[in-house]
């Protein structure tokens, strides 16, 4: 019986193994593969790879600038008496964004990045800058809508209405710092999270690598799908960690705020 048992198992990892290599290599029907013929199918073998993906995604992902006043600024007026009357300093906050709705010009990203902004800029991937207004915010979700002029943009759609599932792959891209896109890859780690400082209590979390200035960014599904906006993360010292996302349900209810057609008449 032992013997049996032990027969039908290596049989089973025959089997399994079998599988697994028939994924990798195309074998000759005809004839035994030999050695070095397997080693060029395996080096010629398309591997698995994200990077259609994110070329698709990213021109619909944008560098977010905002300026406002620092807290306790004041207006000096030169002629009251100040010989060298000191120059204002701007407070500038750097996040991203995600362009939702390309004839309009609309794009997602975080409050907090925008909040309060006395100026608003938009950087594409391509390399143009448009000033942006804010069109509808939510300070409960952390969420705002901005509008550019629409110009030959890109958009990404919204994800399936019922949401994600914990261990679904995402893609988080975002622009850490203020250096440039990046783009990180992970699974849905948690659902109906809270985070201290937001008042939602249903956000996404996940393991996607996320760092200061990706607050904004998309996160997205394997169909290039927007299915969350980070807005806060929980790490170490060095500003990476675990990342949260505002859900797809709360992103739709913002943007069904905004009277379209009003938009839509004034181009």
């Amino acid at each position: 019986m032992a013997s049996t048992a032990h027969h039908s198992r290596r049989r089973a990892a025959h089997i399994c193994a079998a599988l697994l290599l028939s994924t990798v290599l195309v074998l000759p029907a005809s004839r035994p593969l030999h050695a070095a013929e397997g080693a060029a199918a395996f080096a010629e073998a398309a591997l698995p790879s994200l990077a259609p993906l994110v070329k698709r995604v990213a021109p619909a992902v944008v560098a977010v600038t905002s300026s406002r006043r620092p807290p306790g600024w004041f207006a000096i007026d030169p002629g009251a008496g100040f010989p060298d009357a000191p120059l204002p300093q701007e407070l500038q906050v750097a996040g991203a964004g995600v362009i939702v709705n390309a004839r309009l010009g609309l794009i997602m990203t975080s409050n907090h990045v925008v909040e309060n902004a006395e100026a608003i800029s938009v950087a594409l991937a391509d390399g143009r800058h448009f000033d942006a207004t804010m069109v509808a915010h939510s300070d409960h979700d952390d969420l705002a809508v901005l509008r550019i002029t629409p110009s030959d943009l890109t958009a990404v759609g919204l994800g399936d209405a019922k949401g994600v599932e914990v261990g679904d792959f995402v893609l988080a891209l975002g622009n850490p710092l203020g250096g440039g896109q990046t783009t990180t890859f992970g699974i849905v780690s948690a659902l109906h999270r809270s985070c201290p400082g937001i008042d939602n209590s249903d956000l996404v979390v996940t393991d996607a690598l996320i760092e200061r200035g990706n607050s904004g960014g998309p996160l997205l599904n394997l169909r290039g799908e927007l299915v969350g906006i980070m807005v806060a993360r929980a790490g170490d010292s060095d500003g990476a960690g675990f990342g949260f996302a505002i859900p797809l349900g709360t992103i739709r209810e913002l943007l069904a705020t905004i009277a379209i057609e009003r938009l839509s008449a004034v181009h």
